[in-house]
């Protein structure tokens, strides 16, 4: 049987994938049965030699061509013969939709097609049918190795991520599982497992590459788990795949942030996706986000965009105002150098905070009109210092 075929029990792929020294053994033999394969005529000895040190005979040759397929493409009968008698399967389909028994019909292989039926193989496309190329559950070597790559990716080690790729994974595939559809840097930089990350790019990762939906690399890295954003590991992520050739005229670094971006949707569900200053107070970075407003007089919080609430699938579906007062900050947000001149916008807030008896304790609202009241006045001193105020 072969090592991939889907009949096996699918825990038979992981054996493999967690017996490093099996792994090296195999895509060793699988780069032997590749030059065999690419070889004219074909090396009939190194390819018997590699099938009985346990390469995939499924193993894709060249532009999503099977060994198989590459065999009758070359009409060389031993070396199909061959592939055979090491259980290559015959209901494989190649980057156009053909199993073997298509392309030998197609070729006029005779033979060959006597030979695959004598192996139970039945054609898939009828006379004149054109391929379907949008059935992604048709068996296929590459779509099995690039499904074992994204497992590999989510729960395995940055060892075993190396050893599919070496397996012929290919590195910038969509993830068929997830919704939407993710390339398999998106999910490794989403974990936050910088090795990983590594290995995609040094093996042709494409930092640009955007899921089913649009998502690029750094819109999905906001979706990391709350410890992990603006840690060590995060920032140098984000650093990795700009080094790597990212760029986004949308978006800045995550140290480099300003309220104009602070005020930009994050992505992270599709639909009613909440500002960035809202994610990041939700997730534990409310200072940083006050810190950021407090460099940009020009640009303050208002009473509307406190009041807006938000409706992302997932999220608590709160104002931000209320994701402030969750996080303890509502006595950094009511002070004179957030509400200068819009003291009435400010008290406009009141029924809010002193209603929800978790917020009210946060904000004395009578010393804050005082305080905005008191700027006021040593301003206009400061620009009219002979006036009696």
């Amino acid at each position: 049987m072969s090592e991939w075929d889907e009949l096996e029990p699918h825990e038979n792929r992981y054996k493999l994938a967690q017996d490093p020294a099996a792994a090296a053994r195999i895509i060793a033999a699988d780069r032997k049965m590749i030059a065999a394969m690419l070889s004219t005529p074909i090396d009939l000895k190194n390819l018997r030699a590699a099938l009985k040190e346990d390469a995939n005979p499924d193993r894709h040759i060249i532009n999503g061509f099977p060994a198989m397929h590459v065999a009758i493409e070359k009409r060389d009968l031993k070396a199909l013969e061959a592939l055979l008698r090491y259980a290559a399967r015959t209901d494989d389909i190649d980057s156009e939709g053909q199993v073997a028994l298509d392309v030998a019909h197609r070729r006029h292989f005779k033979e060959a097609v006597k030979m695959l039926e004598m192996h139970g193989a039945e054609t898939r496309l009828a006379k004149g049918e054109e391929p379907d190329l949008s059935d992604i559950y048709a068996p296929n070597y590459q779509r099995r190795v690039n499904n074992l790559l994204h497992e590999m990716v989510r729960k395995g080690t940055p060892e075993q991520v190396q050893q599919m790729i070496d397996l012929g994974a290919q590195v910038n595939a969509i993830d068929p599982h997830s919704n939407p559809g993710f390339p398999m840097l998106h999910h490794a930089a989403c974990l936050c497992d910088v090795a990983k990350v590594k290995i995609l790019l040094a093996n042709g990762a494409d930092p640009l590459q955007r899921s089913s939906r649009g998502h690029d690399v750094t819109d999905t890295m906001w979706q990391a788990r709350i410890e992990n954003l603006y840690s060590e590991k995060w920032l140098q992520i984000h650093d990795l795949v700009r080094a790597a050739g990212y760029t986004n005229l949308f978006d800045h670094h995550p140290l480099k942030l300003d309220a104009n971006y602070l005020r930009q949707n994050v992505v992270i569900g599709g639909k009613g996706d909440p500002t960035l200053m809202q994610y990041l107070v939700d997730n534990g970075k409310g200072d940083m986000v006050l810190d950021i407003l407090g460099r940009e007089a020009s640009a303050p919080i208002t009473a509307q965009e406190l009041s807006k609430r938000e409706t992302a699938p997932g999220m608590m579906r709160s104002t931000l105002l209320e994701s402030f007062g969750r996080a303890g900050k509502l006595s950094r947000i009511f002070t004179a150098a957030v509400w200068q001149g819009r003291v009435d916008e400010m008290l406009s807030l009141r029924p809010a905070v002193e209603k929800n008896p978790m917020f009210k304790p946060q904000v004395d609202f009578d010393t804050a009109y005082n305080d905005v009241m008191a700027q006021r006045l040593k301003l206009l001193r400061a620009k009219a210092p002979k006036l009696k105020l």
